[in-house]
Order: structure tokens, then C-alpha cells, then sequence
């Protein structure tokens, strides 16, 4: 009763307030309102939320910052230049969505990225295991990312940041051409058709099966490949 009289204030709120304009938002769709919020609005965050799906609004440059959003449907959206940094996003799906400029600095990313479009994409310091199979990742950053059984499997990463990051996981076909793995350690990883040319990886760690991939003009400490 009291969480629903809260609720009900928070509802009754007009635009005087707009933190509360965001709480009130947040309260319409933890309450299974999304039709009531308002198509323009941006702010989410803080939200908590499961089972909520995001289809059909376009949410480009909204703010779900510090948010816990589990088993959220993201799918095709349009989210560009929206802000997740610090947000938790477990087993949802942001499948073939619009992410170019996305800031997930400092997120948990447990969740499906597939075939989105990702160019530019801030992952530094996220965490996880998210599936990127078949997205565009094009200079994208990973700088000191910790990526459990992540998948690259097709990918896209040309010119991706990836320096100090430190992965697991499936990168099959993946194309990494020029990209920075300068310092990024890269253990249990399949690399079998991958594209790597160019890629420097300095100080960087590859304990990884290279299987017909293509590693001309990767750069070692101490030589090019090909001599």
C-alpha cells in the first residue's frame, strides 16, 4: 500500500519537477506503463527493471546511467549517442541496434549485441561476457575492458582500442584490421579466420589459436609478421 501510494504521488507530478518528472517515469514503468511515458523523454537514470521492452522508441542519447536493467528489450532501437556508463545490463538484447557513440564506460555488458551497429562505442573499463556476433565495432574503445567468453565471432572491429583490455572468448572471422591491442592479454581465445593485419600488439599477451588467420603486419615487441 505504501509503495503504491508513493507511486501515485510520483504520478501526480507536473513539469515544476523534473527530477521527479524522472522518478514519475521510472515509477510508470516499473508499473508496466511504458505507453504513458512520454516519447520525448530521455532521462532513466537509476532505473531498475526486468522484463521491459524498449521496441518501436527511439531512445537516442538517453541517459540510463547506474540503471539495473535485466532481460530488457532493446531490440532495433535506435540508442545513439545514449549514456549506460556504470549501468548493469544482464542477459538483454540490444540486437541490431542503432549504438554508434554509445558510452558503456565502466558497464556490466552481460548481454546480446547482434549484428548492432556499434562504431565508436565506449567500452572502457566495462565488464561481462556480451555477444557482439556479426556487429560493426569500428573504432570502437575497449581500453582495460575485462571481457569474460566474449564473442567476436564476425565482427566488425576495424580500427577498434583495445589496449590493456584483458579477454577471453570466441573471435572467429573476426576483422580486427588495425587495431590497437598494445598491452591487452588475450588468454583461451579462438582466433580461427580472423583478420589482423596491422594490429600492434606491443606488451600485449596472445595465448590463443590463430587458425588460418591473417596476422600480416602485426607488430610484436620486437618484429613485424611478416619479417
Amino acid at each position: 500500500p505504501e509503495a503504491l501510494k508513493a507511486a501515485n504521488q510520483l504520478l501526480a507530478l507536473t513539469a515544476s519537477d523534473l527530477n521527479g518528472l524522472r522518478q514519475r517515469a521510472i515509477a510508470l514503468i516499473r508499473l508496466g506503463r511504458m505507453s504513458e511515458v512520454s516519447a520525448d523523454w530521455r532521462d532513466f537514470d537509476g532505473l531498475e527493471a526486468d522484463s521491459v521492452d524498449f521496441s518501436g522508441r527511439d531512445l537516442a542519447q538517453a541517459s540510463f546511467r547506474g540503471g539495473g536493467l535485466t532481460e530488457v528489450n532493446f531490440k532495433n532501437v535506435n540508442l545513439s549517442s545514449a549514456d549506460f556508463t556504470g549501468a548493469i545490463l544482464d542477459r538483454s538484447d540490444l540486437s541490431d541496434a542503432e549504438l554508434t557513440d554509445v558510452s558503456f564506460v565502466g558497464a556490466e555488458v552481460s548481454s546480446t549485441f547482434h549484428r548492432s551497429n556499434l562504431m565508436r562505442a565506449d567500452f572502457d573499463q566495462a565488464s561481462g561476457h556480451p555477444d557482439f556476433t556479426g556487429a560493426t565495432l569500428t573504432d570502437a574503445v575497449f581500453t582495460s575492458a575485462e571481457l569474460a567468453w566474449v564473442k567476436f565471432d564476425d565482427a566488425k572491429a576495424r580500427g577498434a582500442n583495445l589496449a590493456g583490455a584483458c579477454m577471453r572468448g570466441s573471435f572467429l572471422r573476426a576483422d580486427l584490421t588495425d587495431a590497437d591491442l598494445r598491452e591487452a592479454v588475450f588468454m583461451e581465445a579462438t582466433w580461427t579466420g580472423a583478420i589482423l593485419r596491422n594490429v600492434d600488439l606491443r606488451g600485449g599477451t596472445l595465448e590463443s589459436y590463430l587458425e588460418d588467420s591473417d596476422i600480416t603486419g602485426m607488430r610484436f615487441d620486437d618484429r613485424t609478421y611478416p619479417a
